[in-house]
């Protein structure tokens, strides 16, 4: 009994507080400290090490200034107004064949060629679309517009060409 205690005596008397400044602690012992296992070192120790640490927002805030994504024109609305398109240039040009028919848009001859209007078409109206609405990706609602206002003319040259047909004579 004596020899145990005479053993467990000094070790009583230890002092178990880390002496060191925390650059002489380990990585795991400073990871122990920061997760709340710090109770065999010193105040000054503890505050060192925990004043070291960094507060992380998690999840982390990625704030990015995106444009609002649009979603492209369907294939629908593309077919559409190719179709009105094409329409217009045909409908044009047989109307105007009738000697009493004059092709109301300023920008071509009073009786116009297939190659005048398309090229008409190709040079002016089409790039304007792009222009007209600002960006590259043109979306349904940009079309929308685009196609009531050519199903109104297209509509006009069909009852100007079917007046022309009855009243007027032909060109050849």
């Amino acid at each position: 009994m004596k020899l145990a205690a005479m053993i467990m005596l000094p070790l009583l008397s230890l002092n178990c507080y880390a002496i060191d400044l925390p650059s002489n602690l380990s990585p795991k012992q400073i990871f122990f400290i920061n997760n709340g296992h710090g109770c065999c070192y010193s105040k000054e120790v503890l505050a060192e090490v925990q004043q070291a640490t960094f507060e992380y927002e998690y999840p982390p805030i990625i704030t990015l200034d995106l444009p609002p994504l649009k979603e492209p024109a369907s294939p629908l609305s593309w077919a559409m107004f190719t179709a009105l398109q094409l329409l217009d240039i045909y409908t044009t040009v047989e109307a105007v064949k009738y000697d009493c028919i004059e092709e109301a848009n300023p920008l071509l001859d009073k009786k116009p060629e297939l190659h005048e209007i398309v090229l008409l078409k190709s040079v002016v109206i089409i790039p304007s679309m792009f222009i007209g609405t600002n960006q590259t990706v043109l979306t349904d609602e940009d079309f929308a517009g685009a196609n009531y206002f050519m199903a109104a003319i297209v509509a006009n040259n069909f009852h100007v060409w079917s007046r022309a047909r009855k009243d007027c004579s032909k060109n050849i």
